[in-house]
């Protein structure tokens, strides 16, 4: 407000100094005079109004930096606090949180080799059901082979039986698996305690088994003489001679049953011969 003081001082001085200079005055005409009065007083009043309007917009202005300096001082305070906890939390989260974050990579790396060693496994698995398929049907292919076979020497097997008494030599497996004994009475059980067996196949060592003590084979019944390999299809009343994995195979065998006082009781022959097919 000073300065328009200031201003309007300056413009009535020069409005009084511009009445001042007509030095004439007296002899222009009274209607001109107050003319020219007027005019003076008009631009005056204009000049003025507009000199306040001018005041009024720069005191405005100052108003206006004044406010925006203090919004400005209030947000860099604002943002100097926010940079300070920002930075004071950040390294408190960082040191909190860093070792969790370790831990996390650290498992997420277990989890990545689990899942790769799980994949090599399964491939590894796959390998081996493919293996072992192929494996098992060759087996299947060569057992049902074998099998053919063993129809066709059973169709050519000569075997001769003879026994002394109800106890007899029932079978010989051909694949040597087992021989079975039974006790052909109807109403008689027999003591076959310490009787043994002998086996020759063609020129190879015999193969002796003992019966056990105190054993019985009840009348009509059949018992067999398992090996090692054979044992895992014994029944309750099966026997096991765990001497030998198999009776042997061969051309010409001859098993005979002989009682404790080395009586033979039954003799089983069998003679083979192979198709030429074969």
């Amino acid at each position: 407000m000073a300065s328009s003081s200031h201003v309007t001082t300056i413009r009535r001085k020069a409005s009084e100094h511009s009445v001042r200079t007509l030095p004439n005055a007296a002899a222009v005409g009274e209607g001109r005079k107050i003319v020219i009065v007027t005019t003076i007083r008009d631009r005056h009043e204009y000049e003025k109004e507009e000199l306040s309007k001018l005041n009024n917009r720069f005191v405005t202005y100052i108003d206006s930096v004044k406010q925006l300096e203090s919004l400005n001082k209030h947000v860099q305070i604002e943002l100097q606090e926010l940079q300070r906890l920002w930075g004071f939390d950040s390294t408190r989260l960082r040191q909190e949180y860093e070792p969790l974050m370790d831990k996390a990579r650290q498992t997420m790396e277990a989890a990545v080799i689990t899942k790769a060693q799980r994949e090599i496994e399964m491939k590894r698995a796959e390998f081996d059901t493919f293996h072992y398929k192929h494996v098992h049907d060759g087996i299947e292919q060569w057992w049902n082979a074998d099998q053919a076979k063993m129809s066709t020497l059973k169709s050519t097997l000569k075997a001769n039986q003879i026994e002394i008494g109800s106890i007899k030599i029932d079978e010989c497996s051909l694949d040597g698996r087992f021989i079975r004994l039974a006790n052909t009475s109807k109403e008689e059980d027999m003591d076959i305690s310490n009787w043994y067996l002998m086996r020759k196949v063609d020129d190879q060592e015999d193969i002796v088994y003992l019966l056990p003590s105190n054993f019985i084979l009840h009348r009509d019944q059949t018992v067999k003489i398992l090996t090692r390999e054979s044992r895992t299809s014994q029944a309750a009343h099966d026997l096991v001679n765990f001497e030998i994995d198999s009776w042997g195979f061969g051309m010409n065998i001859i098993t005979r049953l002989y009682r404790d006082d080395n009586e033979e009781r039954a003799t089983h022959i069998q003679k083979m011969a192979y198709p030429s097919r074969l």
